[in-house]
């Protein structure tokens, strides 16, 4: 929850915070396989700043969930980085609310804005479903170390930024050396 803390329990009444379970919490073994970790509604990270790096790791039969609460809305204004494979996304808006779009920099990495991928990927089998992703520097990164992502029924709009050289970013930027 947005208001949760590295020293909850995990319940309703005392949630981690977001960062602290599909990190942290994720590297201890806490969350295990065919799990499903209930997003609730508000907003995550601020000013498109705040990284989420998912360590968290299911099976191929049991992957881990990470879903928004139902009938609410969890917004992540930042970047989820996801390292770890057979993990779901599933209803999440994801944002980078800083209002500058344009660097005086030519080339994809300046460093006088700070506009993050949506989501990036650095695992297989990752599923992204039906989350909404905008205002950030791609919608969706999958790395070529991340063969059998599958991106369905996301809703990606106004990602990228504009550099005297010409427009940068994408909905999706893909890569792969195997896989699909």
């Amino acid at each position: 929850a947005p208001n949760g803390t590295n020293n909850g329990d995990g319940s309703m009444e005392r949630p981690f915070n977001l960062a602290y379970a599909i990190e942290d919490k994720a590297k201890t073994g806490f969350f295990q396989p065919g799990d499903v970790i209930w997003v609730r509604g508000g907003i995550y990270g601020g000013g498109g700043l705040t990284y989420f790096n998912s360590h968290l790791q299911g099976t191929v039969d049991r992957p881990i969930v990470v879903r928004a609460y139902p009938g609410e809305r969890p917004i992540i204004n930042g970047s989820i980085k996801i390292y770890k494979p057979n993990v779901i996304f599933w209803g999440l808006e994801v944002i980078n609310t800083d209002p500058n779009r344009t660097s005086q920099y030519s080339g994809s990495f300046p460093n006088d804005i700070y506009r993050e991928d949506a989501f990036s990927v650095y695992a297989t089998n990752v599923k992204l479903i039906n989350n909404i992703m905008h205002d950030a520097a791609e919608g969706v990164y999958a790395d070529d170390r991340a063969p059998d992502v599958v991106i369905y029924g996301n809703l990606i709009y106004n990602n990228g930024w504009r550099g005297p050289d010409r427009g940068h970013g994408h909905g999706i930027y893909a890569q792969n050396q195997q896989g699909s």
